[in-house]
């Protein structure tokens, strides 16, 4: 099993500039190059589009997002555990874009931690990088 701990984490912050590719809500655009990671015709998630996030997990083309990190940081969540997440969680469901909860599209995952909690990550893309975020812990 690949370890997650040798993956190079890189960080968004939501005072970037932002350009044309971003959603009408002033988000960042997670889907710029997603036509060849995600199927957004269909909320079933195929075995390609996770060995295309593991790949990005491995080749350390992963942002963890600011939020993440605070969210982690507050509930004591080691980094490590939101990217093993990713490695040997459990992806649960698909959020396409255009959803009726204005989720930024991706997959979702859920994972028992070390203290036996469970954590709630989202994998969206923006070009070649793997974008985890938190949406519960």
């Amino acid at each position: 099993m690949p370890s997650p701990g040798n993956a190079k984490i890189s960080l968004i912050s939501s005072g970037k500039r932002r350009t044309s590719s971003q959603y009408k809500t002033g988000r960042m655009s997670y889907t710029r190059g997603v036509a060849e990671v995600f199927d957004f015709t269909t909320t079933e998630i195929f075995q390609w589009e996770l060995e295309a996030i593991h790949r990005a997990l491995l080749g350390k083309k992963v942002i963890i997002t600011v939020h993440a990190r605070r969210a982690a940081q507050a509930d004591k969540v080691a980094l490590v555990e939101l990217l093993e997440a990713v490695l040997v969680g459990v992806p649960v469901s698909k959020d396409l874009p255009d959803n009726d909860l204005q989720r930024v599209p991706g997959i979702n995952y859920e994972h028992q931690i070390s203290d036996n909690r469970w954590i709630h990550v989202k994998v969206a893309w923006i070009d070649t990088y793997a974008i985890i975020t938190v949406y519960k812990i």
